[in-house]
């Protein structure tokens, strides 16, 4: 129990918190984009259009942030429905 708790606690010093970007595009409609993050994010209307303005208007929008390991899913799932995103 004790091993397995400090191996935890060790995991999550070194995971450092990553971001997951999205990227301004010629290609979606906004449409498109809020209803990708309010599905794969969780996000509420409002929140995904603020960052659907925000990726539009500066090119592009932290979306999402934890580990890398967290974001992984979140970031094969937007590309599925072909928005630009990665993980920085």
């Amino acid at each position: 129990m004790v091993k397995e708790q400090s191996e935890v606690e060790s995991r999550e010093e070194t995971d450092t918190i990553s971001k997951l970007i999205m990227y301004n595009d010629e290609v979606n409609s906004f449409e498109t984009v809020i209803m990708a993050l309010m599905k794969h994010l969780g996000h509420e209307l409002q929140q995904a259009e603020q960052l659907a303005m925000i990726a539009h208007n500066k090119g592009k929008a932290v979306v999402k942030q934890g580990s890398e390991t967290e974001l992984f899913v979140p970031m094969v799932l937007l590309t599925s429905e072909n928005l630009t995103v990665e993980i920085q």
